[in-house]
């Protein structure tokens, strides 16, 4: 997976090209996925010249056109049909996207969506951070919620003792407080 940070106002499809290139110098690509903007007859060629199988749906509009007409690509002919062919099996690669959806919505509805970082340098190492938060935040809940040990990702032989009752945060409800008269300050002077 790479990241890039771009001004608010662009596009994600012109990011598409330079992201699976950087991805392809650091990773072995072996499928890509990638929702219905990303479907056009470069993206696809980039993932196979790359060696990746892309896994990205066409849209309503889609017709098939072959290699022999004007513009045409192999790889997009191949995939359509394999698409129409085999959608059960094509749809199981391409819903692995909904695992990186899905947090992304999580991310976003926890830590937030905003940057509050003015350069882009800056802006990089926050949104990196919030990704390293995040996955911090999800082992942390993972441990507790299957009871995996502190010290490896194995299952304990034994069940992990219940944290002591006092090490919780207690919230104390405290009845509300008189209202004052109109003017009257808080602070319990007597100004007005």
């Amino acid at each position: 997976m790479r990241d890039q940070i771009t001004d608010r106002n662009c596009h994600d499809t012109t990011q598409f090209k330079p992201l699976v290139k950087k991805a392809a110098e650091t990773f072995d690509l072996q499928e890509v996925s990638a929702d219905k903007a990303y479907s056009t007859y470069d993206n696809l060629d980039l993932i196979e010249s790359l060696g990746g199988k892309p896994f990205i749906p066409f849209k309503s509009s889609a017709l098939l056109v072959t290699t022999s007409h004007k513009g045409g690509s192999k790889v997009w002919t191949r995939l359509f049909h394999f698409f129409q062919m085999h959608r059960e099996e094509f749809l199981e690669h391409y819903h692995g996207r909904s695992n990186v959806e899905t947090a992304f919505s999580m991310l976003k509805r926890v830590i937030g969506d905003t940057l509050r970082s003015k350069h882009p340098v800056a802006q990089t190492n926050e949104a990196l951070l919030m990704v390293i938060c995040h996955n911090i935040r999800c082992r942390i809940h993972e441990a507790y919620e299957l009871g995996w040990s502190r010290c490896s990702n194995r299952w304990p032989t034994r069940k992990l003792p219940e944290p002591p009752e006092n090490a919780r945060p207690q919230i104390k409800l405290q009845a509300r407080p008189k209202r004052l008269g109109k003017g009257a300050h808080t602070c319990g002077c007597r100004r007005r």
